[in-house]
């Protein structure tokens, strides 16, 4: 148990003799206490301030979060973060946390900043010099710079993702564009590149995506659908649930991402954001997939935009196959699918079993129902 320590009394402790009331060393003062407290910090845990006992601090709370497992508002409070969209392609462009989070957490922030950035290039630097007005930004991005040829990727621009719509549009060729998230990657990883217990911890939104881990039947069925893609969009974060698990993932698979087509995981925004999507669209026949589609084809129809059918509901992973089936009953040019996990799936199918063209819309679908992007 823990003793109370009551106003203007000294605790007893056992074993200890009193010293006279004149030669007691005196407490500490309140912000003495507090550094004390922070400097636990650097062993690697922390203390809490109402209480004596310790508890480990999470790595991944110390540098750029996985940024879905939290409100957009605590989003932004982790780390001023700039640019932000949707949960796929997180880029923290500031490093200052909020000033409203804990004392403990800023100081831990800043150890964790330190220790993945700086005490690095201390560890890597020859003995007994130092390199001054040099930072470790600085550093990486000489070394980019002086990457051997073919070590970058290039992905498609928006303006080529959407040529490549067109071209299969014009030509009626079927095409299927889908987009890789946290939640796509951890159901990949799950029980491949990390346990299935910490999937779950790091993706407690899995159930709103639409599945609940472990789900190997569905693991397989999305590797599968990786095969089948014509366009992939990847995250462009380094963290740990985003590239951290893409390519290891890609790996355990037999995919080369040097061989797929890879554009952003976020070009769905992209398309709208740069006037590309409107002019994608017009002339088309519209099929809408998922659980904003009567939101969604009100956007479009505003817009001039031919909306054949909806398919609706999409609860989960498990609906893929009949909302296949369900959009074969229409006559349609492209399908707009915004239900999750399982677009992925009925992207892949759509293209390979109707031979029609998808788009795996995303959360794109919901910020355009409620105003918060506009279409140009």
């Amino acid at each position: 148990m823990r003793n109370k320590r009551i106003s203007g009394k000294s605790k007893r402790v056992p074993g200890r003799i009193r010293e006279p009331r004149g030669q007691r060393r005196k407490r500490p003062g309140r912000l003495l206490r507090r550094y004390r407290r922070r400097r636990s910090l650097s062993g690697g845990l922390l203390r809490s301030r109402n209480s004596s006992s310790k508890r480990q601090v999470r790595p991944e709370k110390m540098a750029a979060l996985d940024l879905k497992e939290m409100q957009p508002t605590e989003a932004h409070d982790a780390g001023h973060l700039q640019n932000r969209v949707e949960e796929n392609g997180q880029t923290l462009n500031e490093v200052q946390p909020d000033p409203n989070l804990s004392d403990s957490y800023k100081s831990g922030f800043r150890e964790g900043y330190f220790e993945g950035g700086e005490a690095i290039v201390t560890r890597l630097l020859p003995p007994h010099t130092i390199l001054p007005g040099v930072t470790a930004e600085d550093l990486i991005a000489s070394g980019i710079r002086h990457l051997a040829p073919g070590s970058l990727l290039p992905l498609l621009t928006p303006s080529e993702a959407a040529s490549a719509l067109r071209d299969a549009l014009d030509s009626g060729q079927p095409l299927s564009l889908v987009r890789l998230g946290d939640g796509e990657l951890l159901t990949l990883a799950h029980d491949i590149v990390i346990p299935t217990n910490e999937a779950r911890r790091r993706g407690p939104f899995l159930p709103y995506a639409g599945v609940e881990l472990p789900a190997y039947d569905i693991r397989e069925k999305l590797a599968g659908a990786l095969r089948q893609a014509d366009i992939i969009g990847v995250p462009i974060s380094r963290h740990s649930s985003f590239q951290g698990l893409l390519f290891p993932v890609l790996s355990h698979y037999g995919l080369d991402p040097a061989r797929l087509r890879l554009a952003s995981s976020t070009v769905n925004y992209e398309l709208a954001e740069e006037g590309l999507m409107l002019p994608l669209l017009r002339g088309r026949k519209v099929l809408i997939a998922g659980n904003r589609a009567e939101g969604l084809a009100s956007v479009l129809q505003r817009e001039g935009i031919e909306v054949v059918g909806l398919v609706t509901p999409i609860r989960g992973v498990y609906d893929a196959e009949a909302a296949v089936q369900q959009a074969s009953g229409y006559s349609f040019d492209i399908a707009l699918v915004a239900a999750g996990i399982a677009a992925v799936l009925i992207c892949t199918e759509i293209a390979s079993r109707l031979g029609k063209c998808a788009l795996d819309f995303g959360h794109l679908a919901n910020k355009l129902e409620s105003g918060e992007q506009g279409l140009r």
